[in-house]
Order: C-alpha cells, then structure tokens, then sequence
C-alpha cells in the first residue's frame, strides 16, 4: 500500500483510534485523514522525569548576580550561591522561583571551580514557554532572589581511585 501525498500538508487530522499496524504505523482511511496509533501522554515535568535520581535534601537560597544575553535565544545566568552548595561537574540544579509553581531543571554550565573561587555559579538558559525558562528571560533581573538543589547521579569526579 502507497501513501498518497498525505505528508505534503501539514493540515492533515490525525486520529488516535488506529491500533492496526501498517507502514509507518499509520494506515490512510481517506485521503484527507491518516489514522496514527499515538498515545497522549502530557510531558513530564522536570521533578517528574528525576524523581528517581538523587538529589540533595537542602534547599539553598541564592540571588542572580548577572545576567548576559550568549545569543537571541539564549541567557547566561550568573548566580551568587550559597557558601553550603557544592556540585559536582555533570550534575544539575533544581531551579525554585517565588510566585512560579513549576521548577525548573537546569544544568550548570560553569566548573565546580568557579563556585570555590568566587561563589558563583552560572547557568545557560534557553528561550522556551516553559514557565521557569519563560520567567528568566522575561523576568529575571539582576538581585532577582532564587532557591536551589542540586541532583543527578552522572556526574565527574575528579577524586583520584
């Protein structure tokens, strides 16, 4: 069985009700609807997709110190951290931001060094609808105050075996 040029618009309806299997695993009832086996899981959030990763049980405050826009989608943040975080290269911060109930999960983009030499850390955010992200780019300003976390089991370490 040939797919006519289904694919050529991207005004095609696509219904979830297909569970046959065929090329592509969708089969054409019609020429103007494609039935495609789907299933409607919402995205997981950050806390969701992690929840069985470690992360630290302290939640430390911190206060944005710069922000420097790296391109037009893209925000660098500096964050003044507290004397207690500590990290480890790989791993990732749990981002809180009062008035916002999502968190965001966002990876340090700067070396543990950084953070022993001057107590910053910075974090590369990109442009997205997502609420933490959103919040970043358009609400951050510099003495923004912010809570953190840090997670993840993949991670470097530079103690020698």
């Amino acid at each position: 069985m040939t797919i006519p040029s289904v694919w050529s618009s991207a005004a095609r309806r696509f219904s979830l009700l297909c569970p046959a299997p065929a090329p592509f695993g969708c089969r054409l009832r019609d020429p103007g609807i494609v039935d495609r086996h789907m299933s409607s899981k919402r995205k997981m959030d950050h806390l969701e997709r992690t929840a069985n990763n470690y992360r630290q049980c302290a939640l430390y405050p911190a206060q944005v110190c710069g922000i420097i826009n790296e391109s037009e989608t893209v925000k660098r943040l500096r964050i003044a951290a507290h004397p207690d975080f500590r990290f480890k290269a790989g791993q990732w911060v749990d981002f809180f931001i009062p008035g916002v109930e999502k968190v965001g999960g966002f990876s340090m983009c700067s070396s543990p060094g950084l953070l022993q030499r001057e107590g910053i850390i910075e974090l590369a955010v990109k442009y997205s609808k997502h609420p933490p992200a959103h919040w970043v780019h358009t609400l951050c300003a510099v003495g923004s105050q912010v809570a953190m976390r840090v997670g993840g089991d993949f991670f470097f370490d530079p103690s020698p075996v």
